[in-house]
């Protein structure tokens, strides 16, 4: 079973309410995905460079980071298939560029496949990041 160790949020998950007018300019995508050291005793320590509200700029809502124990993230259909670490978006507290990291726990050896994305306070969603493969949890 995954769980969310450590980062740099706020605890609270929140469904989007209606959005702003006038943006339209999603979160930039995530390409830097990757691990921050081997997996270790159950643990892997993932890491990113945060997405901003519009682009890199400003301070995006919210993100997600979800799982996968079948193959990579790479289109909607697989992201929806996946299991959200925080059961939904998580308000974010960290402006874009700067990077932020979280401890994903696994009990088994499976490999598993983790990717993130952003959300702005008016519903866009930025693209989905690289999909990162980690395996042995050993």
């Amino acid at each position: 079973m995954l769980s969310l160790g450590v980062g740099l949020f706020e605890s609270a998950v929140r469904e989007k309410g209606p959005a702003p007018g006038g943006d339209v300019t999603a979160p930039a995508q995530v390409t830097d995905l990757e691990l921050v050291g081997p997996p270790f005793n159950g643990e892997a320590l993932i890491g990113w460079t945060a997405a901003g509200d519009d682009g890199l700029a400003g301070l995006a809502a919210e993100f997600d980071i979800r799982w996968r124990s079948d193959g990579a993230i790479l289109n909607a259909a697989q992201w929806n298939s996946a299991i959200s670490l925080f059961g939904g978006w998580a308000v974010n507290s960290v402006s874009g560029g700067l990077f932020i990291d979280y401890l994903i726990n696994d009990t088994g050896f499976a490999p598993i496949w983790v990717a993130v994305r952003y959300r702005d306070e008016a519903g866009n969603v930025g693209p989905i990041s690289n999909s990162l493969q980690i395996d042995n949890f050993g």
